[in-house]
């Protein structure tokens, strides 16, 4: 995940609302294809005085290249802890295929 977030000089393109600081581009390695139509929820870690809780901030789905272009916006990015969470269960049950792993769960600290 660290080579999928943009440097702050490589984010200044980013208005446009397209791109993102946070990115992913997920395949489907067994059948060696973008895993498209895969949904996936991205949190931040917010922490107020001693207690801890995960904000979700979107839930997208890839596209047919695996991708969620404009992900998370300049504007929503700032430095913290982020999780994403892939739905794998429900994207394989799609594929007419059981998966060991409901879920995948990411997570980065900028």
């Amino acid at each position: 995940i660290h080579h999928h977030i943009a440097s702050d000089k490589n984010s200044k393109r980013m208005a446009d609302g397209t791109s993102s600081r946070l990115t992913t581009h997920v395949l489907n390695t067994a059948l060696g294809i973008p895993a498209s139509h895969l949904a996936l929820t991205v949190s931040r870690l917010e922490v107020a005085g001693n207690k801890e809780h995960w904000e979700h901030l979107t839930v997208r789905c890839t596209n047919s290249d695996g991708r969620c272009p404009g992900l998370l916006t300049n504007d929503h990015f700032i430095d913290a802890t982020y999780k994403v969470r892939f739905e794998t269960g429900d994207y394989w049950k799609e594929q007419g295929i059981t998966s060991f792993y409901p879920y995948v769960e990411v997570k980065k600290c900028t």
